[in-house]
């Protein structure tokens, strides 16, 4: 039986609740520092996972995911790593649909309610 609260499981959101202000105020000013250095950068920049994911507020997990799925931002390999241009994020973030300005523009979602 595997245990779940083992140290290399992700950290959770319950845990990170009890996390050390300290830690977290660290991890919050880094995130923030990627961001700036992200929107301060030319178009043609290239960034890691770790900046990307701060950027849209995700894990790296997730990007990861999304590479080995299909679907996410288009990215480069450089070595064992994998970078993003500033340009093709803004370009991916265009294509995820159209801007809204209330949540009454959005179209409805069909149920997905198996018919009695």
């Amino acid at each position: 039986m595997p245990d779940t609260n083992s140290p290399q499981q992700p950290i959770s959101r319950a845990k990170k609740a009890h996390e050390d202000p300290a830690v977290t105020l660290a991890r919050e000013a880094m995130a923030a520092a990627q961001r700036a250095e992200f929107w301060n950068s030319p178009a043609d920049a290239l960034f890691p996972r770790e900046t990307i994911a701060a950027v849209r507020h995700c894990t790296v997990v997730n990007l990861e995911l999304e590479a080995m799925h299909g679907g996410g931002i288009p990215y480069r390999r450089i070595g064992r790593r994998a970078f993003y241009s500033k340009a093709d994020y803004l370009a991916w973030v265009d294509a995820q649909g159209p801007v809204v300005r209330s949540t009454a523009q959005l179209t409805p979602v069909k149920s997905q309610a198996v018919p009695a």
